[in-house]
């Protein structure tokens, strides 16, 4: 569709997406809204969830110290005092973590995790919008993948760190194509850089390290079909590696303390193979691809295959 100059924020992307982005932020709030305007104070998630017993106390620690003045580099109140800034999940210098500044621990979390359910949606949504897709199958696929099972019911298993991480990577993949194939590339890959960023400083560094493979698959591609010539290829690379050296300079701060707060995890007394061998699912379990509840499921405690490790998700 043509716009005029005036009305253009990108050759992709027009004031009339601006509806559908807010539509898609507010699905997030509509879904959570009997916990965001409950009369009584609570959390979403399962009664036991990691955000009741974990971050919950956690939020109130390293923002209820910031509160008053104090960095939490450590946290005395865990076994005989733990680092508390280097671990990641702490998430402590996470922008939109500002809301456990402003409303008291438990509203923080609600809206945090509506907010980003709403964002997942949206950045879906810009992706789709950059690889050329229309509004309304670019807004289907936003609501797919924000309340897809994966977001939700890592809300109810209470995984905030996950529901924080996920939805900056369709918005980095959108940024990585425009940095491609867009106008305004320079401008493109430091969005690129921030959007990594974001997801880094999140706090689950696993979905993470899944998506950086990800985008340098989906980059790689990308740049050998749209590269016209061996110069443009160089051009594009040399963005792309800006875009790595800001977004590692932002997250430097973090990412330091972090890789040494893991060395003392004790998850290096175990030899790594072994670690992984604990976890894994058996290849059988590649049918649940097509059949979901191919083995039963969790929720009638009628799984009947050989391994039971995060199948709510």
């Amino acid at each position: 569709m043509s716009s005029s100059p005036s009305t253009r924020t990108d050759e992709w992307l027009t004031r009339h997406d601006l509806p559908v982005l807010l539509g898609l932020m507010l699905l997030g709030f509509a879904l959570l809204a009997p916990s965001l305007f409950s009369a009584s104070p609570g959390v979403v998630g399962h009664p036991y969830s990691d955000v009741a017993r974990e971050f919950f106390g956690g939020r109130a620690f390293g923002f209820g110290s910031l509160a008053r003045g104090v960095f939490p580099f450590w946290n005395p109140y865990l076994f005989g005092g733990t680092p508390y800034f280097a671990n990641p999940q702490s998430a402590l210098l996470y922008p939109l973590n500002f809301l456990f500044l402003a409303l008291p621990v438990w509203a923080a979390i609600n809206v945090t995790v509506a907010l980003h359910l709403g964002l997942a949606a949206s950045g879906t949504y810009l992706f789709g919008r950059s690889v050329g897709m229309g509004r309304l199958p670019a807004a289907l696929a936003g609501v797919v993948f924000g309340w897809s099972a994966h977001l939700v019911l890592a809300v109810y298993a209470g995984h905030l760190s996950n529901v924080c991480t996920i939805p900056w990577i369709p918005l980095s993949l959108a940024a990585l194509e425009r940095t491609l194939t867009g106008g305004r590339r320079g401008l493109a890959a430091v969005a690129l850089a921030w959007a990594v960023a974001l997801m880094v400083l999140a706090g689950h560094l696993q979905y993470v390290a899944f998506a950086m493979v990800g985008m340098a698959v989906y980059g790689g591609v990308r740049l050998a079909q749209t590269a016209e010539s061996k110069e443009a290829a160089l051009r594009a690379a040399g963005r792309l590696a800006a875009a790595g050296a800001l977004g590692a300079a932002l997250v430097a701060v973090q990412v330091v303390p972090t890789f040494e707060f893991f060395t003392h995890s004790v998850r290096q007394a175990v030899e790594a193979r072994e670690w992984v061998r604990w976890f894994h699912l058996p290849p059988e379990n590649l049918a649940t691809l097509v059949v979901p509840d191919l083995f039963g499921n969790h929720l009638g405690s009628t799984y009947w295959g050989r391994f039971f490790w995060r199948l709510y998700t």
